[in-house]
């Protein structure tokens, strides 16, 4: 019996806990939780310590679930404070993952942990120290921090080593501390125990880190660390910081080169080797004979079969090689195998170093390489690899580049590969036509690609239809812009107008349909000019030979072969004229286009061809040369510099910039009825109504001065110059006559005032940047000497300017309460002399209106004397015009009696 009863009069234990929540289905959940709490809550309350611990570690176990415990923090102060090293324990592991910087019982931890650092038991020393680390804050800091620069000094190795560990948050929450506690922390660095050292050079790592030029005086002391035999992962914090000191002392990298040598040969831990290589590439680029030892090191790493130090070792490589580019070379059939890497981190990595192994001489079997691995990739990746080859071509003003035409051919054959991205296309569209603009030599080849990029239907049956559209506008506009390299012209049209036309996108229509009558007038003029719509033997020895063959074959016959040039010319007419039929037919379709682009083309295309018909054919050459004059040509960014403006011509002076924004930006005037107006002329006379205009007036002139802003990206106001161009005077003439016509309301002419906006001084940009804001914290200069005044703070000394400020406040409290006093006792009094002529002044007439008045002159007199033994009490003048303001108030309700 008494096995079943105990269960249940004993509390529940933590496993309890944890195995009745596993086994409670969802929906009982939240009730077995909130049965949980309730519990909890009053084992806690409980008087017996080893009850109230396990209820608390329950708490924190509901906590980690995501439960409130907020509501027990005192109960957590009180099982730290219990003698049993047990209980102890529970309530420093509570307090260091419940309790915030923000928590209110922090001030009540104080004492409590000054009482445990001095704890004959080590555990619990180190247990304080650990829970202080996690939950101080800059008052607790500060009391506590003497304390903990004297356990640096504890016969215990692991109190040392915990109270070194500590110091860093301290520092962090109170930076007054740093230098006179940094002695104390420099000499543990040679303390006899090896954990010590280990845990000061992790403190002194992280304050370096933020700030490494405040430690280079530790350069020697970590000097000599790295020489002398140690764990690896106290060497590794060392070549850390020696790494983070060397761009700030030249002197030091030649000092290094031997020790890191020695490490990078004979280490067999990869972390050190790594992190040697990392502080090469640092600092120690100009040593030759360091960075050949890396990139030979390095090798083994990209080789490594571990996917994380294959990575670094890529990494490591394309840093070293910014200034060794051809350390790349020597590994650059490892760096093209790792493309073919299942890790996409890696392919990337390695792509990037693919840029540093590229020639003049190597640049087509790189991209051959590149070629097939965009075959054998997709995605993503496949997208990546497209824009490295269109930027390994054309980077340096397509320096690498020796033959333009297999660059063209490279180009068509990227646009027909599958998931290129809207971006690549758009790039090689702009890269074609480039090479066409600025390669001349190139163009008659091109021309023959283009033709049959445009006419290839598997460019727009592509599943990304829309990234291919930009290279058939490309090659569309180049076959219409150099038509003279087209054979048969007049079937190229034909083949954009009834083959292609209605497959592509609208915005590539309008570009199709120029290239077509662009293809067209050439033939026209060819036409007219007597040379026939194909080429003469004349012009082609390959058509002469064929006009020989043929005389030879017919015996001479002169008539014969006539008679097959006239045929031949007629064909030519014929197929011209069903052209122009087509294209006109095609223009009038597309003139009623729902896109802009496209009706405008097709109106302005087919207004040119009615006119070309209804000329002569002398008259016809200048409307037919249009298309192609002036031809164009490529232009340096830079060109515009090179021209020299005219006398008097300012180009930074505004163009009646009030006038252009007023007509294409602003709203237009509301709509106001008969009836409105009726009403509204009634109270014009309104002072109210005048004052409410003018707000009204004055918040639409800064509503619209804002959206000139917001929408202009070049708007800087409205300012006009003093010298302004003719042109400006014409162009706002030209908007005053357009606003007539159309009935837009005239612009008024106004003047901004330029503020130049000031620029933010000091602190850090972002939100939250709380590594920053440690790094200014800690920025302190240790080199100096302490003075005097520089000493860690006592318990006393901390509190002492505190109590001082709290004993101003109660004096100036005990002075207003003076004063208080003082004012009471005068109404008191004011009222009891003043009430028996106040009813007399009430009942007697005239009687009582003298004694009113006798009553206020008391009164007033009393005010003098409270003013008096106010000024007594509370020496500063304001509070005896706060007594005479609350006389002359007394007297004020005296009155209204």
């Amino acid at each position: 019996l008494g096995r079943h009863i105990m269960p249940l009069l004993s509390p529940r234990s933590l496993s309890d806990l944890i195995r009745g929540i596993r086994s409670s289905e969802k929906k009982n959940l939240p009730e077995f939780i909130s049965k949980a709490i309730g519990e909890v809550k009053k084992e806690i309350a409980e008087q017996s310590h080893a009850v109230k611990a396990e209820a608390l570690l329950k708490l924190v176990y509901l906590w980690m679930l995501g439960y409130d415990m907020s509501w027990a923090n005192f109960h957590v102060v009180e099982v730290m404070a219990m003698p049993k090293f047990a209980h102890k324990r529970i309530g420093f592991f509570s307090a260091a993952h419940s309790f915030t910087q923000n928590t209110e019982v922090l001030l009540l931890t104080t004492n409590l942990f000054k009482k445990d650092f001095f704890s004959v038991n080590p555990l619990v020393v180190g247990m304080a120290l650990n829970c202080l680390s996690n939950i101080c804050n800059a008052d607790l800091a500060a009391d506590c921090i003497s304390d903990v620069v004297g356990l640096l000094d504890h016969g215990h190795p692991y109190v040392r080593k915990r109270a070194t560990i500590a110091l860093f948050q301290l520092f962090v929450k109170y930076p007054d501390g740093l230098r006179p506690a940094f002695p104390k922390l420099r000499e543990k660095l040679e303390d006899s125990d090896p954990a010590v050292v280990s845990s000061a050079v992790n403190v002194v790592c992280e304050l370096a880190r933020r700030n490494p030029k405040n430690y280079l005086p530790l350069a020697p002391t970590f000097f000599r660390l790295l020489t002398e035999p140690a764990n690896n992962w106290q060497l590794i914090k060392v070549i850390k910081l020696l790494a983070s000191l060397t761009p700030h002392e030249p002197r030091l990298a030649k000092k290094l080169v031997q020790p890191i040598t020695n490490l990078i040969t004979s280490s067999k831990a990869l972390s050190v080797v790594y992190e040697c290589v990392r502080t090469v590439s640092i600092g120690m680029r100009h040593i030759k004979k360091v960075v050949k030892v890396c990139a030979d090191k390095l090798s083994d790493f990209i080789q490594h079969a571990d996917q994380n130090i294959k990575y670094l070792g890529l990494l490591s490589l394309h840093d070293l090689s910014e200034d060794y580019p051809e350390l790349v070379n020597d590994h650059r059939d490892t760096i093209l195998d790792c493309l073919d890497d299942n890790d996409i981190t890696i392919q990337r990595r390695a792509l990037d170093l693919v840029d540093r192994m590229v020639d003049q001489n190597s640049l087509v079997e790189v991209v051959r390489l590149l070629v097939e691995h965009i075959i054998a990739n997709d995605g993503e990746f496949r997208s990546e690899l497209i824009s490295r080859v269109v930027k390994l071509c054309s980077e340096g003003n397509y320096a690498r580049v020796q033959d333009f035409e297999w660059y063209v051919a490279e180009l068509c054959d990227l646009a027909h590969f599958r998931d290129i991205g809207r971006s690549n296309g758009e790039a090689i569209a702009a890269q074609l036509v480039e090479v066409m603009l600025r390669v001349p030599d190139v163009r008659e080849f091109a021309v023959e690609k283009m033709e049959s990029l445009v006419m290839d239907p598997s460019l727009s049956r592509t599943a990304d239809a829309d990234s291919s559209m930009p290279v058939i506008e490309a090659a569309a506009w180049i076959c219409g812009e150099y038509s003279e390299f087209v054979g048969d012209k007049v079937a190229r049209a034909q083949d954009f107008l009834e083959k292609r036309l209605h497959s592509v996108a609208p915005s590539v229509q309008a570009t199709m349909l120029c290239s077509a009558f662009k293809l067209y007038a050439a033939a026209k003029k060819q036409e007219d000019n007597g040379d026939g719509v194909v080429a003469t033997s004349e012009e082609d020895p390959v058509l002469a030979d064929t006009d020989d063959a043929l005389a030879s074959f017919l015996g001479d016959s002169t008539p014969a072969a006539a008679a097959t040039k006239e045929s031949l010319v007629s064909a030519e007419k014929s197929g011209l004229a069903n052209l122009e039929n087509l294209l006109k037919q095609c223009l009038s379709q597309y003139s009623g286009s729902s896109h802009s682009e496209v009706e405008e083309m097709s109106c302005m295309l087919l207004s040119i061809l009615e006119l070309v018909q209804s000329v002569s054919s002398s008259e016809r050459e200048g409307l037919l040369q249009a298309p192609f004059s002036p031809t164009l040509k490529p232009i340096n960014p830079k060109a515009q510099r090179k021209v020299v403006p005219l006398d008097g011509f300012d180009l930074d002076a505004e163009i009646n910039s009030d006038a252009l924004y007023d007509f294409m930006r602003d709203e237009e005037e509301p709509q106001v009825s008969i009836e409105e107006a009726a009403a509204a002329s009634h109270q014009e006379g309104s002072e109210e109504v005048g004052k409410r205009k003018k707000k009204e007036k004055k918040e639409k002139k800064e509503k619209k001065t804002k959206k000139k802003k917001d929408l202009d990206a070049y708007y800087i106001g409205g300012k006009k110059s003093a010298e302004a161009d003719e042109g400006a005077v014409a162009v706002a003439e030209g908007l005053e006559g357009m606003e007539a016509s159309f009935g837009v309301r005239k612009p008024k002419k106004k003047v901004y005032k330029i503020v130049e906006e000031e620029e933010p001084t000091g602190g850090a940009t972002g939100s939250g940047d709380e590594k920053d804001e440690i790094s200014k914290k800690l920025d302190i200069d240790l080199s100096k000497p302490l003075d005097g005044t520089e000493r860690l703070p006592t318990l006393e000394q901390y509190r002492a300017t505190g109590a001082s400020k709290s004993a101003k406040a109660d004096a100036a409290d005990d002075g207003e309460k003076v004063v208080k006093k003082k004012k009471k006792k005068v109404k008191a009094a004011a009222a009891e002399e003043a009430q028996p002529d106040l009813l007399g002044g009430v009942l007697g007439g005239e009687e009582g209106g003298a004694g009113v008045e006798k009553a206020v002159k008391k009164t007033k007199k009393k005010a003098k004397a409270a003013e008096g033994d106010g000024e007594a009490a509370a020496k500063p003048k304001k509070k005896s015009t706060k007594k005479k303001q609350a006389a002359e108030g007394t007297i004020e309700n005296l009155l209204d009696l």
